[in-house]
């Protein structure tokens, strides 16, 4: 692969990362631990407020002091398929406190917030799982309008978000009569959304605990309903890729065996025969043209053929 690349030659990535932000109460811990073997980083300290059987599985880390994350991205976590970080506000909370103590931070602290924040995030990128990032709900106002987003620092939440899949709004709605909790990752004039796998603009999570906190379904809504399509999207596009370079492998065999005139139009002449995958008709043409401005061919345009 060359410097300038196209779709097909960019790499299909094999974990999702997302971000759920909604009100509290809302059950978001909860629904990010329907990920596969998640291991929860607790900067909020709210795994309590986990119905216990949605905890059987799952094994967190309550974070006191940074020393806590530097310490945990040493360790084997080879077990684990999923991230959660509960919240990101609270982490963010937790690097200034590494980095101020308990001074409010000054101008010139922000560069070094900043940094520990991407080590943080490059760290967790670094370990090769699935994540899912927790917010709380903000409010911000764009013009007369008011949009929900995540509660965290906007340039913080700015960076971060540039590395995202999915970004999922959270929220309650009044559905034929009954409140339904509701996961939309498409934005709106309301909320921030990020959608890359094509997921249903609106998707209704169904209640897993009753109303005296009995659990009356698996907890399993992220991976078969939102995992299963990224999964799915990327496969597909794993697929086309190979095709593409199936593809491009079998035109450069045949453009490198082009050595003459004669040799080129015999090559235009069968052009349509080739089934194109992506952009491999644009590749075609790059390889073709190599390959005659290196044998000092020209075109006759009269002839229309090579000579």
């Amino acid at each position: 692969m060359g410097l300038i690349k196209s779709a097909a030659e960019l790499p299909v990535p094999t974990v999702v990362k997302m971000l759920i932000y909604g009100q509290p109460g809302m059950g978001k811990t909860t629904l990010a631990l329907s990920m596969p073997d998640c291991l929860l980083i607790d900067f909020d300290h709210g795994a309590h407020r986990v119905n216990n059987e949605h905890l059987q599985s799952v094994d967190f880390v309550e974070v006191d002091t940074w020393n806590d994350i530097e310490q945990l991205v040493t360790l084997d976590l080879s077990k684990y398929k999923t991230i959660v970080v509960d919240t990101a506000g609270k982490m963010i909370d937790a690097v200034i406190k590494a980095v101020c103590g308990m001074r409010q931070p000054s101008i010139k602290d922000w560069s070094g917030i900043n940094a520990k924040f991407k080590w943080f995030t490059d760290a967790m990128n670094n370990l090769g799982k699935h994540q899912v990032y927790i917010a709380h709900r903000s409010e911000r106002q764009q013009g007369d309008n008011r949009v929900f987003v995540p509660d965290m620092r906007e340039k913080n939440f700015t960076a971060l978000s540039t590395d995202l899949d999915l970004i999922g709004y959270c929220v309650v709605k009044n559905i034929k009569g009954w409140k339904k909790r509701t996961l939309s990752f498409d934005s709106s004039d309301e909320h921030e959304g990020k959608n890359t796998c094509n997921l249903p603009a609106e998707m209704q999570i169904p209640e897993i605990v009753d109303r005296n906190g009995n659990p009356v379904g698996a907890n399993d809504f992220l991976t078969k309903n939102v995992l299963a399509s990224f999964v799915a999207n990327c496969k597909k596009k794993q697929e086309q890729n190979s095709e593409y370079f199936r593809v491009v492998a079998q035109m450069q065999d045949e453009i490198n065996a082009i050595k003459s005139a004669d040799d080129a139009n015999a090559f235009v002449a069968n052009i349509n025969k080739w089934q194109h995958v992506g952009s491999s008709k644009n590749k075609m043409r790059e390889l073709f043209e190599a390959r005659v401005k290196f044998l000092k061919l020209t075109y006759d345009k009269k002839a229309k053929s090579y000579a």
